[in-house]
């Protein structure tokens, strides 16, 4: 898929963080890229993407947000976005999409100026978001 997905955390809409530990268990990152801020993920040979992490700085142990540069097909990609949304106040957006969260107590934490255009959409799995990616 030629397009980017962009997860972001929130608290009362201004930026907030996750761990960085916590979301690295749900990638298969590999051991050498762990400490980077640029991740390869392999599921198979047709199933690879890159992630890009949004650190705090002088606090490599937590992070703002992501970016998914041409997720790929493989639902285990997905399920971990779906994971991430429970991780706290986060929301999942892409050019073109809706905001998607985690449920009706994240919408709170949004910055004011995120759902103007829609209302956010909610996903609790990994098939939701990939079906709500393929009808945007």
């Amino acid at each position: 898929m030629g397009f980017e997905i962009f997860v972001n955390v929130w608290q009362n809409g201004e930026e907030s963080t996750i761990s960085r530990a916590e979301v690295r268990s749900l990638f298969p990152v590999r051991q050498e890229e762990w400490e980077s801020d640029l991740w390869t993920l392999e599921y198979d040979a047709q199933n690879t993407c890159v992630i890009y992490l949004n650190t705090v700085d002088g606090n490599p142990t937590q992070i703002t947000g992501l970016c998914i540069e041409r997720p790929c097909g493989d639902l285990r990609l997905w399920n971990a976005l779906a994971e991430i949304l429970r991780l706290g106040n986060v929301a999942v957006v892409w050019p073109g999409g809706p905001v998607v969260i985690s449920g009706q107590a994240v919408h709170s934490h949004l910055p004011a100026g995120m759902l103007e255009d829609e209302p956010p959409q909610y996903a609790s799995s990994g098939e939701e978001i990939l079906t709500l990616v393929r009808s945007s």
